[in-house]
């Protein structure tokens, strides 16, 4: 897979999922969620000039990415403010480390006692509404890796080996992604206070009906 692959996949012709009531032990899918992306501007030259400077010979797939668009929210509910997952702008991304490592100590993270990782890591991204945020390692053996600053449920262990992995993790299985980064998107229909869980990716629910 690449980074192309995943662009195509944001050009879905018309994404959502199929969802189950929250509290629902069946887990039966009731609701169609229809969903959209909201994607940014392409990187200017400067920015992506940084990313290379920070992550070195593993910066390709991010500039590849990000030149395509700087920053992005993907599977964003029109009824309510979830979103899926979220890639912050180059320009946050300082910012972001930032109040990451600060929100993690004040949690009570001995962050003095962190991974060979974690002290020059870098945040790109999170998923909305949860505290926990995906980052990159930029220096040493785990160079490229990513990693999800769970608060919740903290591992040391990357999820992906790669940026191009962890977009194929995505692609593969959006609901299954969401899911097991702690099930904290859910959407609305609208009408009720039903929080709905999504269980399965469509790529044109147009087709559904």
């Amino acid at each position: 897979m690449s980074v192309q692959s995943f662009q195509s996949h944001l050009r879905d012709k018309a994404p959502g999922f199929r969802c189950y009531a929250a509290g629902d032990k069946t887990k039966t899918v009731a609701f169609l969620a229809k969903v959209t992306h909201d994607l940014g501007a392409p990187a200017k030259n400067e920015a992506l000039n940084a990313v290379k400077q920070t992550l070195k010979e593993v910066a390709e797939p991010f500039r590849e990415l990000w030149q395509l668009h700087d920053g992005m929210s993907l599977y964003c509910d029109p009824n309510s403010d979830a979103v899926g997952v979220e890639f912050f702008s180059i320009a946050n991304w300082p910012s972001e480390t930032e109040a990451m490592h600060s929100e993690m100590g004040a949690m009570g993270f001995d962050v003095e006692a962190m991974p060979e990782w974690f002290p020059t890591c870098v945040v790109f991204g999170q998923i909305p509404h949860s505290g926990n945020y995906f980052a990159v390692s930029s220096e040493g053996q785990s160079l490229g890796q990513i990693y999800y600053l769970d608060h919740d449920d903290y591992r040391e262990d990357p999820i992906a080996t790669s940026l191009v992995a962890f977009l194929d993790a995505i692609t593969a299985n959006p609901a299954t992604f969401l899911y097991e980064r702690g099930c904290y998107t859910r959407y609305s229909d609208g009408k009720t206070n039903k929080q709905w869980i999504p269980q399965q990716y469509i790529p044109d629910h147009g087709k559904l009906t």
